[in-house]
């Protein structure tokens, strides 16, 4: 009778410790779960932070090629520029050069020189203004892009922060369950 008390006893001793141990079991893999549906979530954000990123990486290539061929474009129009300047140049040396024209030629040659001078002129203010469009852009896109980087580096230490935050406390919980 003893024995069969001391028996009861026991088994109810181990019943608890089991019941105790299955209830920690239980709520690490609660914890288990939730921190994988957190690494999931992270996950998520971080795909969408590299589609983000690419997006902006071919809208940079993309606009890089838009200035290589505005910078082809400028080379073209201050070349025509040039020429234009120098035919105007030499027209006007040849004209000084030939006191006897008549003084219709040198008006007519001074309404043309002045009309090319117009056309330079208009012509550099609208390259000007180009120039300074596209320069906006491009420091517009530097500036999303350094934007981009640093959300994306701030995410990842957060994430990678709170990441070892909950290792250490799995490694906790299953260290303290290990004792059981």
């Amino acid at each position: 009778m003893f024995d069969r008390k001391k028996v009861v006893v026991l088994c109810d001793k181990v019943t608890k410790v089991t019941e105790e141990a299955l209830g920690k079991r239980s709520e690490l893999h609660g914890q288990l779960i939730q921190w994988l549906g957190e690494v999931n979530r992270c996950y998520e954000e971080a795909e969408n932070f590299h589609a983000s990123f690419m997006g902006q990486t071919q809208a940079t290539e993309a606009h890089l090629l838009a200035l290589q061929t505005f910078q082809e474009q400028c080379k073209t129009k201050s070349k025509s520029i040039v020429q234009k300047l120098q035919t105007v140049m030499t027209a006007q040396s040849s004209a000084s050069t030939r006191m006897e024209a008549p003084a219709a030629a040198v008006n007519e040659n001074t309404e043309i020189t002045d009309g090319i001078m117009q056309a330079l002129g208009n012509e550099l203010r609208t390259l000007s203004t180009i120039t300074k469009a596209s320069l906006g852009t491009a420091r517009d896109n530097t500036q999303q892009i350094n934007c981009l980087l640093g959300s994306f580096i701030r995410h990842y230490e957060s994430i990678n922060d709170h990441l070892m935050k909950n290792v250490k406390q799995l490694e906790e919980e299953v260290t303290e369950d290990s004792h059981y």
